[in-house]
């Protein structure tokens, strides 16, 4: 009876760890399709990066992706400083004109990349406000524009015309474009930055200020 007894008890266990071993089979299984095949679960497929990331078991950021790039055309002074030379540059796309103005004139305020071009903002220079007033886009600048200005006819006519003809050549927006650019300073319109070149009214773009070369 003993005999019989222990046999019984034999036999359970050893369906006991038969179950216990095809449950683990199972969710090794399942384990392997959910991080490595999840499309054959009908989930959405996910690239062997993502994959190895999940796999080490850190949280993989599926939405960040490369932002899409727009290119850009600023326009610094040549080394002469007798006029504009064009740099393309690529920036994040924005989603309207005022978003496109304040990644423009920061890249200006930044300065050139191109050896044999300089700079014509004062790298202390901020942008306070850009806005559309109708198709005039108005943009407000720090007195560091005139404080840190470096002087001349010359340089003061390069400074204004790259701001304008930079900003000239952004692209229409959402039916909304830029007809021509009024500059500000702290909030106000000025005569002159310092002297020279008159900013009192809205200006176009001066291509003969660009150099062909």
């Amino acid at each position: 009876m003993i005999e019989k007894k222990q046999q019984t008890t034999s036999s359970g266990s050893f369906l006991s760890v038969l179950m216990l071993l095809i449950i683990l089979g199972i969710l090794v299984t399942l384990g392997y399709y959910v991080f490595m095949e999840p499309e054959a679960l009908g989930f959405q497929n996910i690239d062997s990066a993502q994959k190895k990331i999940l796999v080490q078991g850190r949280d993989a950021d599926l939405k960040s992706v490369a932002p899409e790039q727009a290119n850009i055309r600023l326009y610094f002074a040549n080394a002469a400083f007798d006029a504009l030379n064009a740099e393309d540059r690529g920036v994040a796309k924005c989603p309207s004109i005022l978003a496109y103005s304040k990644a423009v004139i920061a890249q200006l305020i930044k300065g050139p990349n191109q050896k044999g071009l300089y700079r014509t903002i004062p790298p202390a220079v901020s942008l306070r406000a850009v806005f559309l007033y109708g198709e005039t886009l108005v943009v407000d600048f720090s007195k560091d524009l005139i404080n840190q200005h470096s002087g001349g006819i010359g340089a003061e006519l390069l400074t204004v015309y790259s701001i304008v003809n930079t900003l000239m050549e952004l692209p229409p927006v959402d039916g909304k474009s830029i007809k021509n650019v009024q500059i500000l300073i702290n909030g106000y319109p000025m005569k002159t930055l310092i002297g020279h070149v008159n900013i009192e009214r809205p200006l176009t773009g001066e291509p003969g200020l660009v150099s062909s070369i």
